[in-house]
């Protein structure tokens, strides 16, 4: 079977305003409004074939997790312990979401089965840079698991940092592999091809419509040197940036 964990944001509504970012005005206020409450769900589904989905319930229910904003589940397997890890974005309670970023964090929880139920183990992971943003997880042929993320406090440059041999949290600083972009990017894909490892990220483009670039580094370890490739696999003539 496949699986796909998704969030459920409740049947909100979209909303506008005239400050940026326009389609997430719940940014500037209290908890609550579209895309920043509390009550999202981080649903599984499975499927056979890619094409038909099975929903199989919730993976971390508000009731079993520290209160706060979720989004963005990964879930990978650790072959060591035999159990499904998940990390998810977690922005926990502030005046406003704006305020919330700069603390953000991750969630960290385990079961024995994808569909779950999972167990929190880690309320919040010690990854190295605090405000912890986008991210990508991937477990290497050894067994070991990086995750590749940006962060408020570094500017949003995107880096990679190994996890402990249990994937609950980071090996810390010093299993850190330095900036890997410029700042200001997001969205990161940390991926591997035979023995080379790249990194697919685009610069900041927060809630919005237009979609942005995809620019690809590669390494020769997951913990750097990262280079450029120079190589945009999503240039303006192929993404949304080209209507607008």
């Amino acid at each position: 079977l496949y699986f796909w964990f998704g969030m459920g944001y409740q049947n909100c509504s979209l909303e506008e305003s005239w400050l940026p970012p326009r389609n997430c005005p719940g940014i500037y206020v209290p908890f609550g409004r579209c895309g920043f409450r509390e009550d999202h769900q981080i649903n599984i589904y499975s499927s056979p074939d890619l094409v038909t989905w099975t929903f199989e319930g919730e993976a971390l229910p508000a009731s079993a997790r520290p209160k706060g904003i979720y989004f963005r589940p990964k879930v990978i397997y650790n072959p060591k312990t035999e159990e499904y890890v998940l990390w998810v974005n977690f922005l926990p309670e502030r005046l406003t979401p704006l305020l919330a970023f700069r603390v953000a964090t991750y969630v960290v929880a385990r079961s024995s089965t994808p569909e779950g139920p999972y167990e929190v183990v880690t309320p919040s992971a010690n990854v190295s840079v605090s405000g912890g943003g986008d991210f990508s997880l991937l477990v290497d042929d050894d067994g070991t698991a990086y995750i590749a993320y940006n962060a408020w406090c570094n500017d949003h440059r995107i880096m990679v940092e190994a996890l402990s041999r249990d994937y609950y949290g980071s090996l810390g600083a010093a299993w850190n592999s330095g900036p890997a972009s410029p700042p200001m990017y997001e969205a990161p894909a940390l991926i591997k091809h035979n023995s080379t490892y790249y990194l697919v990220s685009g610069p900041t483009c927060c809630f919005c419509a237009r979609g942005s670039r995809a620019n690809v580094w590669r390494a020769e370890h997951p913990l750097g040197h990262w280079a450029e490739t120079g190589r945009d696999v999503m240039p303006s003539n192929l993404s949304a940036q080209n209507n607008g």
